[in-house]
């Protein structure tokens, strides 16, 4: 049975099921997933609109193709959190520790996030980690105090605690009970509270009930709150962002919410793909120097870049079984190190080569001999930012085959027309209307590609 949706986009009509608020304004439909209805104020639905000026109705569609009709029905425990560590290096004015650290990622288990369900990035996965069923703020609660349970605040001053999505998204955390959380980490003993979300879900009034509720006292002395938040901004090339990852945003947007940020006293963060589809590994490197640049030009204390894994149900998996992907060798991330002035080094640490919230099939890697080796000392780099240890690195002979291979690939087509080429195949293998393609106009005037 399918049951009418209010939707004011062509794209989406119906639900499999039934909303669960119904009192409550409904906008865009979740229908491939078979999720309730996402709730939306008209705000809301104006931002984040998958068929706005900045999403790409293409991408969406195959999204849905490859992805949302295959997803299998998930429902993980709702009363109980997600806990996964990374090693870091903190050396920010506000944080509580210096150097080394453990760093805990609470990962709330909440409803999807929003884009994901309607369209999606190429190459994310956190949509497998996602309750497919209503998750109340009372799950909410007894999570975050199952989290409270499994760490102490003395040894964890600071966390990244977060939903599968956006945070300040009412539809994954609700603005009623998101200041409850905080308040509960605060009186806890947590000193720094790091939270994750899309920029267009940041409002002043979010930002200070959440200021209010976890730093009750008011700010530091410097001026800003123990809280920051972390942005998925993958490239500052809007051409990149729309026709290569599918990210529904531009640079303006992520400008828009730094200046938001800061003038709401907040510290703030980025994370930079490295592996994006289409593109070569120079240019895959080249974007992502330059999106550093922007994140650290523009004020974030931290740049993580994040080594594109292979997920189940995304595009990047879809285009690595047919041949036309493959993940980008750990050699890559040693370039990027390598090529980087060290005022923007500083910044960066290197992610997405061992942990995930959900399992991946498999992590970038070098080769059989020295793959844990390159890792390590990607580890003691992100601990440390001491580049000797990148510097020491055995130069295995794979290096010289990615450095004749992967990173001497100069194609004989501009990366324009390679995704148009990519998007027409796309079309014929998913048998998609090929109205829905763009032509080549419409890239051109996104920008000039890398």
């Amino acid at each position: 049975m399918m049951w009418p949706c209010p939707s004011n986009s062509f794209e989406f009509r119906f639900c499999r099921v039934p909303c669960y608020k119904p009192d409550i304004r409904l906008n865009q439909c979740s229908f491939t997933t078979g999720l309730p209805c996402i709730l939306m104020s008209k705000t809301d639905r104006n931002r984040v609109s998958p068929l706005s000026s900045t999403g790409n109705r293409f991408l969406s569609h195959v999204m849905q193709a490859v992805l949302r009709h295959h997803v299998p029905d998930h429902a993980p425990n709702p009363w109980v959190t997600d806990i996964y560590y990374e090693e870091v290096r903190l050396d920010g004015e506000d944080d509580p520790c210096q150097g080394p650290y453990v760093m805990p990622l609470v990962t709330l288990r909440t409803n999807p996030c929003r884009w994901s369900a309607s369209a999606g990035c190429v190459m994310c996965g956190y949509h497998l980690g996602a309750n497919r069923q209503p998750v109340t703020d009372e799950m909410l609660i007894a999570q975050t105090e199952d989290a409270i349970s499994r760490l102490n605040p003395r040894v964890y001053p600071s966390l990244v605690f977060t939903s599968n999505g956006s945070f300040f998204d009412r539809a994954e955390v609700s603005d009623e009970v998101r200041p409850i959380l905080a308040r509960k980490l605060h009186e806890a003993g947590f000193r720094y509270l790091i939270v994750e979300s899309r920029p267009e879900y940041l409002t002043p009034g979010r930002l200070r009930a959440l200021a209010e509720a976890f730093s009750p006292n008011g700010a530091a002395s410097a001026g800003r709150y123990p809280l920051s938040v972390s942005f998925g901004l993958e490239s500052a090339n809007d051409f990149v962002q729309r026709y290569c990852i599918n990210k529904g945003r531009r640079r303006a947007d992520y400008l828009a919410a730094f200046e938001l940020l800061r003038r709401e006293g907040y510290a703030y963060d980025c994370y930079v793909l490295l592996g994006k589809p289409f593109m070569t590994a120079r240019e895959d490197v080249a974007d992502a120097i330059d999106t550093i640049r922007f994140a650290v030009d523009h004020g974030a204390d931290y740049v993580f870049v994040m080594v594109t894994n292979m997920v189940d149900y995304g595009l990047t998996s879809y285009l690595h079984e047919r041949g036309r992907y493959q993940l980008p060798s750990l050699w890559r991330a040693i370039e990027l190190l390598e090529r980087l002035p060290g005022r923007y080094r500083r910044h960066v640490q290197i992610k997405g080569i061992s942990h995930a919230p959900v399992p991946p099939r498999y992590y970038a890697r070098t080769c059989e001999f020295c793959t844990e080796h390159v890792k390590g000392a990607i580890n003691f780099w992100n601990q440390t930012g001491e580049m000797e240890h990148i510097r020491s690195i055995h130069r295995c002979g794979c290096r010289r085959e990615f450095t004749g291979g992967e990173w001497s690939e100069h194609p004989a087509h501009s990366l324009t027309e390679r995704v148009l080429e990519e998007y027409r195949m796309l079309a014929e293998e998913l048998d998609l209307d090929p109205a829905l393609l763009p032509d080549r106009e419409a890239l051109d005037l996104v920008g000039v590609a890398v």
